[in-house]
C-alpha cells in the first residue's frame, strides 16, 4: 500500500530556524511545493499546480505568515493571469485576466 504521508524535505539555518520546506504533494517522487520563511515564518510559496516542473502559483504572506495574495498561471503560458486577494486569510476578491492582455477583466468580489 502506498504511505499517505507527503515527501517533503526541511532546509534550516544554523540555529535550526526554518528557511524553506519542499513538498510533493501528489506523491509523483517530485518536490512541486517550495515554502520559503524568514525568521521561521512564511513568507512565499511556489507551486506546481499542472506537474510540468515549473511553478505556477505564487503566494505571499503578511509578517505574521497569513497569506495576503495568491498569483497563478492558469493556461501555461508562463504569464499570471489570476490573481486572488485575501484579509486574515481569507479571499475578498479575485480578478482573472480572461483575453491574455495583461489586465484583468473578470472580477470576483467575496
Amino acid at each position: 500500500p502506498r504511505s499517505t504521508l507527503l515527501p517533503y524535505t526541511t532546509l534550516f539555518r544554523s540555529k535550526g530556524i526554518i528557511t524553506r520546506s519542499e513538498t510533493d504533494t501528489n506523491n509523483d517522487g517530485k518536490m512541486d511545493e517550495w515554502v520559503f520563511y524568514e525568521k521561521g515564518i512564511p513568507v512565499k510559496a511556489e507551486k506546481d499546480t499542472n506537474g510540468d516542473g515549473k511553478a505556477d502559483t505564487f503566494l505571499t504572506y503578511d509578517k505574521k505568515g497569513v497569506m495576503i495574495k495568491s498569483e497563478k498561471d492558469t493556461n501555461g503560458d508562463g504569464k499570471i493571469n489570476e490573481w486572488v486577494f485575501y484579509k486574515k486569510g481569507i479571499p475578498v476578491k479575485a480578478e482573472k485576466d480572461a483575453n491574455g492582455d495583461g489586465e484583468p477583466d473578470n472580477w470576483i468580489v467575496y
